[in-house]
């Protein structure tokens, strides 16, 4: 009320000055501007207020039955937005603000039915504040996106009267745009966080938490309101609550914070989680917004993997994961190493730094191409195979089982049998060498003209 009785007594100073000073045409200018303001603080309270139709209708009455040229020159100094709209869809009065918020000429804005530079989406909701004021009711701070002749939208802000003899409203409107934005940008980011699939926590200085997303939630059983009343000590079994202070205190220090503890659900399960803290401090209220990642399936996944691991590490035949090499004609020429176990180095009698990544010819150059055809069989047609086969290079015989793991890779099991096939080829000579032996000895018995009869205890007898 100061800053419209200071602007009244403004007008009134200027008026008088120019009466005495510059003559009746100062004057005149000045007592025109001051009735604008005038009738637009009245037509402002009318709108903010919602005072009673009865009260204000000589004012409403006078607002509607004005010329589109007179009201235009009446509500040009307004940089808000002042209308007269009609329940037939169209506006009946505007002033040069439109033109300026919006880019369109007045009388585009006046030949055209309002509800095509209404945002789509917010069609319904402002034809049923319409409603609302034909309905007798004032409608204040209603938000809605108008269309500019660029094609852009800016947010409106509008107090409007109830209908008059429900069928004329008297309306103003602000332009929010920056406000509307930030406001759409808050829903969004609002929205994402709600519905990451991480945890979001935040708690306050005192260690309550003061929102949760629904990812949290789910993670911990409880409802919205649950988790609320709560603080993080209810759920954290490895922060007792009077240490509480001095976590906050070595979080404010540093920032945030990144670790792994276990967190209690409702139902009184242990679940590990990762968290990354951070402290804030806006318009000096502290608190802590914490992402929390449940990794218990990645722990048992680890634990699985740490067995497979453990036995693949230990297992004493040699285990390799290889790629296949081919040709431009897709012809296997090569493969490569990308994991070898220590029993697979031991026979090879290379070091792993001497495997991985290398190819076998780039290791053994004088590797058999049956080595590598075998492989390329199993790597390309997907089909398992077993064989056994000495290699030159190395001078040992292998006994491999492959299988494919698909987009051109194996895996190959690998036996080091050299010194069983050793063995065989010792008892091979060996039964080789009796076998000999015996056919002498037949040969000799059949050269004998005479049989030799051998008598356990006795000397043995000739006999013709």
């Amino acid at each position: 009320m100061s800053g419209r009785i200071a602007l009244i007594r403004r007008y009134y100073d200027l008026c008088n000055r120019g009466f005495q000073g510059n003559g009746l045409l100062i004057y005149c200018f000045y007592k025109y501007i001051g009735s604008c303001i005038v009738l637009y603080y009245r037509l402002r309270d009318h709108l903010r207020k919602g005072i009673a139709m009865k009260t204000d209708m000589n004012l409403s009455h006078e607002v509607i039955e004005m010329d589109q040229d007179r009201f235009a020159r009446l509500f040009s100094p307004i940089l808000d937005l002042v209308c007269v709209a009609s329940t037939d869809g169209y506006f009946k009065k505007l002033n040069p603000a439109w033109e300026q918020t919006l880019g369109y000429e007045l009388e585009e804005l006046l030949n055209t039915p309002f509800v095509d530079f209404i945002h789509p989406d917010d069609i319904e909701p402002t034809l049923r504040e319409v409603e609302k004021q034909v309905n007798g009711k004032t409608v204040e701070n209603y938000v809605n996106r108008y269309r500019c002749k660029d094609g852009s939208y800016k947010w409106l802000e509008w107090r409007s009267t109830a209908a008059i003899d429900k069928t004329h409203l008297v309306a103003t409107a602000r332009e929010i745009s920056e406000r509307g934005r930030a406001g759409e940008h808050l829903k969004i980011a609002s929205f994402t966080v709600d519905n990451m699939a991480d945890a979001v926590f935040w708690s306050a200085a005192d260690g309550r938490f003061w929102n949760v997303n629904q990812a949290a939630c789910n993670m911990l059983g409880y409802t919205r309101e649950e988790l609320l009343s709560l603080s993080v000590a209810d759920v954290n079994t490895v922060l007792p609550r009077d240490a509480w202070q001095t976590y906050w205190e070595s979080l404010k220090r540093s920032g945030s914070l990144q670790y792994e503890v276990t967190l209690r659900t409702k139902d009184g399960r242990v679940i590990p989680v990762e968290i990354l803290a951070n402290y804030f401090n806006f318009n000096d209220l502290e608190y802590s917004c914490a992402i929390v990642r449940d990794f218990s399936e990645r722990k048992r996944v680890e634990q699985e993997m740490w067995k497979y691991r453990l036995l693949f590490d230990r297992m004493l035949n040699g285990f390799a994961i290889c790629e296949i090499v081919c040709d431009a004609e897709g012809r296997p020429v090569d493969f490569r190493f990308l994991e070898v176990n220590p029993a697979f180095k031991r026979n090879m009698g290379l070091k792993s730094a001497d495997v991985i990544g290398r190819t076998m010819r780039e290791i053994l150059p004088k590797t058999e191409s049956h080595w590598i055809d075998n492989f390329g069989k199993v790597a390309l047609s997907g089909e398992p195979m077993r064989f056994a086969a000495y290699h030159l290079e190395l001078d040992k015989h292998f006994e491999v089982s492959a299988y494919s793991l698909g987009q051109g890779r194996f895996a190959a099991i690998i036996n080091d049998i050299s010194d069983r096939v050793g063995m065989e080829q010792i008892l091979l000579e060996s039964e080789s060498r009796e076998k000999a032996r015996a056919s002498e000895l037949s040969a000799l018995m059949e050269a004998v003209p005479a049989a030799v009869l051998i008598n356990n205890g006795c000397k043995p007898a000739l006999a013709e």
